[in-house]
């Protein structure tokens, strides 16, 4: 068994357990990149109407 097939069989097992920690990681990823859109996109829509209203 090559190196690269023995890592692919421990995550293969850590996806298919029920506390993976594979899966914990991507999911505190997204959360953050998640969040982080909603915090740096309310200034950019914020300025967007500023700018719709006081073009005219």
């Amino acid at each position: 068994m090559t190196v690269f097939a023995r890592a692919l069989d421990v995550i293969t097992k850590d996806v298919n357990e029920e506390n993976s920690m594979i899966i914990s990681i991507f999911e505190k990823i997204t959360t953050y990149m998640f969040r982080a859109a909603i915090v740096l996109g309310i200034p950019l829509v914020s300025y967007m109407i500023y700018q719709m209203f006081t073009s005219f």
